[in-house]
């Protein structure tokens, strides 16, 4: 029974076939492998694992809060440096955009526009009445008599440059003619207002109104220049003056508000305290007015200094380096009179006409009106450029030419007789046809910059439009609140004839004191 166990099992086995011999095989050779000896590298591996599990020590929560808080910490802290980056980024960018924008105005710089050396005429025309108008409305019709002076006035006048240029001079006559006083106050504001306003290009910058000697902002610039080259300054300053002032919305302007009613701020500070400190330097030369009146004249007066300053700021927004110049400086110093001179002309009450050459040779007393010029650098060259846009008026010939009654004389109507009316309006067509002479230098056509302009050329409208400076002095009008009722008053019979009617007064004056007095006779030079 057995051998027939076995004898089956081995039937079994020879039919098996190969695929189940090969499994089996297989089986056979797993159970084998599966009892080998582990490698050298295994057991290593091994003892490295215990070993670490070993030496594993859990975290607890503790633990973990503590190193979330950190990370929370660092998130913020990483969070802060982000938007300070930001925000230095935006800054840079900001930057970035100025410096493009002065990059083009660089390049733009030989290509500014230019006002019309016509319409600069004319402004500057407008301002000399506005000063000459001023003076005569706010000053009594008397002889200016120097002994009734306050002794500490000229002292304290003399400290400033414009008493100086003033003084400089003979005013005698002044203190013999009807209207001395009216002159006198005349030539104290236009000097004034040359010195303060036109001669200081950042005059804004005071925060207190300062004579020369006191004045900051005059000194921070001319320690400034002193590191610019000299061909260099006027355009540096007419950046800086475009940089400065406000923008008009329409023209691209990025500028911030803060920064234009500082600047308004300034300006209207300036005027208003340079207006009340020369109404208190000039008290012995004004009338005595109301209270009402007195208002009005400090309104009036602020809006002359705010209507100088604004346009000598535009012109220097141009480039240019406007001077003015009297007979004790520059070109007119150490000159005699001429009445074909380029950079002079008599005073309307000398009644000279246009051919009248009795006065040359004389000496120029003083200077009521000092002469307004520009200088600029232009061409390849750097070659410095001038050219006259009013001309210096001056006093000349004593009080002989004015048919001033001397003491211990008689009348003399033969030499008032031959003598033409003054005119103290506007200049006739044929004086004015002479300012065309005053653009002393014509500029190359090649030249888009200072070319010189014709008196009858017209102007380029787009040039005031897009100057903002005259929108800050409209809303500075407006800040000051300058209704200038004097400067406008009902016209009388004295202001429609001018000084002629005051002349036949005086004339008249004179005959009815004289009568059959005897005087001197005029003294008068040939021509």
């Amino acid at each position: 029974m057995c051998s027939e166990d076995a004898g089956s099992v081995q039937g079994d086995q020879s039919q098996s076939g190969p695929a189940e011999r090969l499994e089996s095989g297989e089986q056979g050779q797993t159970s084998t492998s599966s009892f080998k000896r582990p490698s050298e590298n295994d057991l290593q591996d091994g003892r490295t694992n215990k070993k670490h599990k070993s030496n594993y020590n859990p975290k607890t929560k503790a633990m973990l809060q503590s190193e979330l808080d950190q990370a929370k910490k660092s998130i913020k802290a990483l969070n802060t440096k982000c938007s300070r980056l930001k925000r230095e980024n935006n800054t840079l960018k900001d930057q970035n955009m100025e410096l493009q924008t002065s990059m083009m105005e660089l390049r733009e710089e030989h290509n500014l526009p230019k006002m019309d050396d016509s319409d600069v005429r004319n402004r500057l025309q407008n301002l000399m009445n506005l000063y000459r108008d001023w003076a005569r409305e706010y000053s009594p019709e008397e002889p200016v008599d120097f002994d009734s002076l306050p002794s500490d006035m000229p002292r304290s006048l003399h400290e400033s440059l414009f008493m100086h240029t003033t003084c400089s001079g003979n005013l005698k006559a002044l203190s013999k003619f009807t209207y001395g006083k009216f002159i006198f106050l005349n030539t104290f504001l236009a000097h004034f207002v040359c010195w303060f306003i036109v001669e200081n290009p950042i005059f804004f910058l005071n925060r207190e109104f300062q004579e020369q000697k006191k004045c900051p902002s005059r000194q921070f610039l001319n320690e400034l220049m002193e590191c610019v080259p000299r061909h260099k300054k006027d355009a540096w300053i007419g950046w800086t003056l475009r940089t400065l002032e406000p923008k008009l919305q329409g023209h691209g302007g990025n500028s911030r508000i803060v920064e234009y009613n500082g600047i308004l701020s300034r300006t209207t500070t300036f005027y208003e305290k340079s207006a009340r400190s020369f109404i208190d330097m000039t008290a012995v030369l004004l009338k005595p007015l109301t209270e009402g009146a007195v208002a009005n004249r400090l309104r009036s007066l602020v809006h002359v200094m705010a209507t100088t300053g604004t346009l000598v700021l535009r012109l220097r927004q141009q480039n240019y380096d406007v001077k003015y110049l009297t007979s004790d400086a520059g070109l007119l110093q150490g000159k005699t009179f001429s009445r074909t001179s380029e950079t002079m002309e008599p005073h309307p009450a000398l009644r000279l006409k246009q051919d009248d050459k009795s006065l040359d040779g004389s000496v120029i007393d003083f200077t009521i009106q000092p002469a307004i010029f520009a200088s600029w650098f232009d061409g390849p060259g750097e070659e410095e450029r001038v050219k006259f846009w009013t001309k210096a008026i001056v006093w000349a010939g004593g009080c002989e030419q004015i048919g001033i009654k001397k003491r211990g004389g008689i009348s003399c109507q033969e030499n008032r007789t031959e003598s033409s009316q003054p005119e103290f309006s506007i200049l006739s067509p044929s004086e004015t046809s002479s300012l065309e002479l005053l653009s002393a230098v014509e500029i190359p056509a090649a030249s888009t910059s200072h070319e010189a302009q014709t008196k009858y050329s017209p102007m380029n409208s787009s040039e005031i439009s897009t100057r903002p400076m005259d929108h800050m002095a409209s809303e500075a009008k407006d800040t000051r609140l300058i209704v200038n009722t004097a400067l406008n008053p009902a016209p009388t019979d004295a202001e429609r004839d001018g000084p002629a009617l005051l002349s036949q007064t005086l004339n008249a004056t004179e005959d009815a004191e004289s009568g059959d007095e005897s005087c001197e006779d005029f003294v008068t030079q040939d021509s």
